[in-house]
């Protein structure tokens, strides 16, 4: 961890292709992997979203590695656990770079992927414009969703618990910085 760290600050990227050409465990080069891009997602998110996106498209990572539910992965080859902490780590880099920029790239991920990017971002952001932009990302993020069977049978009217559940952190947050925004917001929606 302590060499990722260093390494990730002058040359991710030759820390990456360390760790792939390296003769490891597969396991210690999927914690590697995962602790490197969870460390550099933080400094250059928009890299490493698009790094990730490469070694989707080579088989090298699941698709669904980057989710928080993973339906039971468990190839030594793919990057699985802990691999929302990446996806976490690029909302929250995007937030330090520009707080309301980075909802527009939350809502370049994919679907499934976007919750933990919501997450993270609901206590990161810094700013009261990028709070009500996050409030109201969450109600069009909830009304364009399709929910699963299971989820059919939680869902009330509005938003689902798990997305009040954020917009709660949000409007706590937003309080803080804008207290008569965040009650205007709930007034009106």
């Amino acid at each position: 961890n302590d060499l990722i760290e260093c390494w990730l600050v002058r040359d991710w990227h030759a820390c990456e292709g360390f760790i792939w050409k390296a003769d490891l465990p597969p396991t210690t080069r999927r914690k590697m992997l995962i602790q490197l891009f969870r460390k550099a997602a933080l400094r250059f998110p928009d890299e490493v979203l698009s790094r990730l996106r490469e070694l989707i498209q080579t088989g090298a990572l699941a698709q669904n590695a980057l989710n928080s539910d993973l339906g039971g992965q468990r190839s030594p080859r793919l990057l699985y656990y802990g691999c929302n902490e990446i996806t976490r780590n690029l909302a929250r880099g995007w937030a330090r770079q520009n707080d309301v920029e980075a909802l527009n790239k939350i809502q370049t991920l994919p679907l499934k992927w976007q919750p933990d990017a919501f997450e993270a971002f609901s206590d990161s952001f810094t700013t009261s414009k990028a709070g009500l932009a996050m409030l109201d990302f969450i109600v069009a993020y909830d009304a364009r969703r399709q929910p699963t069977e299971a989820e059919k049978k939680e869902i009330s009217q509005g938003l689902k618990w798990w997305n009040w559940e954020v917009a709660r952190l949000v409007i706590q947050r937003l309080a803080y910085l804008e207290p008569r925004e965040a009650e205007a917001w709930l007034e009106a929606d």
